[in-house]
């Protein structure tokens, strides 16, 4: 877990960030990860059953995260660990116990359950629910964190056994998703916006992931609520400049909504605009194929550099019903935003007619690389990112299948081998598409392991602070 030398015990006006992004273009400054570990190990167990793509190894992915950290700091951003924040600003100077400390054994307390069977009395129950409030007491914050990441349920129940009345069984249902630390919020212009998941297994993910913002001294600007549904990996924000039907212009940032985010969640943006976006352009991307191939608007598009984007060939020349729409919003008077026309006076437009219009550079990739995450990069500067190592999948995926096929047994006349691309030649033409568009400035890592959970480098990394390029300082 020691990714970073940055987290300091006390939290101080020097060790505070000031979260804000203006592009995705910009240089990274401050990023926020999570260390696959303990959370990670169960959902080896049933894969699927964790929202992930397919088997992986643990001790491999950690190394290939490891890899990853190391690729982002070679930028110059300071890169901090979501469970070292958690562990941030507990004591003070003189070793004593902070408010944090205090909030911490809070939240393991609230997000920890007892279930009790019915033959438990209802003195039991509050014995019982005194006894893990004093168990709590004596943890260590470091334990604490441990039981967050597995979040263990107690089942309490008689035994009939001599020793004690009660016994337990104890379950667990893990935090499995966290180190894909895009999701749970989006950084903007103006601050973070704390989401809300729309999976029932990820639902924790924020509590803990708006516990840890606290170790850098950040507080969100803004929490979705009830029935809104808002996940990090459909924010793109740029600083490209594009026209509007009330002949006015603006930058323009990017949100998604699909499968993860829902019109709940814009609407609590669009009442918060000002707030929120300041004065930029928001576009609502909506999606109507809602897949898990495509979660988030990350999975199929991607932003290269001012006015030019990255998209899955698929989505792009897709037929009207599965074509993205794009609907733009600006800040009306009272701060609220409020739809706006494109510039041919539609309300409305299809993905493919909109970049157009706006006189972007649009690189366009295979559904093949898009499912080998060839989208699901992360910008460090204009046509400058780091992405996957294509090619390295080849071995690493035909073994998987040959696995599959071995311990199938009996089963394997209802088994279906997955066929498995020709790695190389799928690697070969990304990069040439690449390299028409410009874009050459490339660090491409393997991700084997890391991509069976269904995600990828820029699922994985939370950027919230970034500078523009001239400000580039590498260590």
């Amino acid at each position: 877990m020691a990714i970073s030398t940055l987290v300091m015990e006390k939290i101080t006006e020097e060790t505070r960030v000031i979260p804000g992004v203006d592009a995705e273009y910009d240089q990274p400054l401050d990023v926020i990860v999570c260390e696959p570990s303990e959370e990670m190990f169960f959902a080896a167990l049933r894969a699927k059953g964790a929202l992930y793509e397919g088997s992986f190894a643990l001790e491999e992915a950690q190394r290939e995260h490891k890899i990853m950290v190391d690729a982002v700091k070679s930028t110059g951003a300071n890169v901090y660990d979501l469970k070292e924040l958690m562990l941030t600003g507990l004591h003070d100077d003189f070793g004593n116990e902070t408010e944090r400390m205090a909030m911490l054994r809070e939240l393991t307390f609230h997000t920890l359950h007892n279930n009790y069977d019915r033959e438990i009395g209802l003195e039991d129950r509050i014995q019982s629910e005194i006894d893990r409030k004093v168990d709590l007491s004596q943890m260590s914050p470091e334990c604490m964190l441990k039981f967050l990441l597995i979040q263990p349920l107690t089942n309490v129940k008689y035994n009939g056994e001599g020793n004690a009345d009660t016994g337990n069984e104890i379950s667990v249902e893990p935090v499995y998703n966290i180190t894909f630390m895009r999701d749970q919020m989006i950084t903007t212009p103006k601050g973070i916006v704390l989401g809300k998941m729309n999976s029932r297994q990820r639902r924790t993910e924020t509590l803990l992931v708006k516990f840890g913002l606290g170790g850098l001294g950040v507080e969100p600007i803004l929490e979705i609520e009830g029935a809104g549904r808002l996940e990090g990996g459909d924010y793109l924000p740029t600083a490209d400049t594009i026209s509007l039907g009330d002949g006015t212009a603006g930058d323009v940032v990017y949100l998604g909504n699909g499968l993860r985010t829902n019109e709940e969640a814009v609407d609590q943006l669009l009442d918060n605009y000002a707030t929120v976006f300041g004065d930029k352009i928001l576009a609502v991307v909506t999606d109507p194929k809602s897949d898990q191939d495509h979660m988030h608007l990350d999975t199929y598009m991607n932003i290269l550099g001012e006015k030019q984007v990255l998209i899955d060939e698929s989505r792009f020349d897709a037929k009207e019903k599965n074509m993205p729409k794009v609907t733009l919003y600006k800040a009306g008077p009272d701060g609220k935003g409020y739809p706006v026309d494109h510039a041919d006076g539609r309300e409305s437009m299809p993905i493919k007619e909109y970049f157009a219009a706006q006189g972007y550079r649009v690189v366009r990739v295979s559904s093949e690389m898009q499912a080998a995450y060839g989208v699901n990069f992360l910008t460090v500067g204009p046509q400058e990112f780091i992405g996957v190592d294509i090619e390295a999948k080849q071995g690493f995926k035909q073994d998987l299948a040959e696995n599959y096929v071995k311990n199938a047994g009996v089963l394997a006349g209802f088994f279906k081998p997955p066929s498995i691309p020709n790695y190389a030649e799928l690697a070969s033409d990304y990069k040439m598409r690449l390299d028409k568009g410009g874009v050459t400035n490339t660090t491409f890592l393997p991700f084997n392991n890391l991509n069976q959970a269904y995600g990828s480098i820029h699922c994985m990394t939370q950027v919230i602070r970034r500078d523009k390029p001239v400000n580039k300082q590498v260590a």
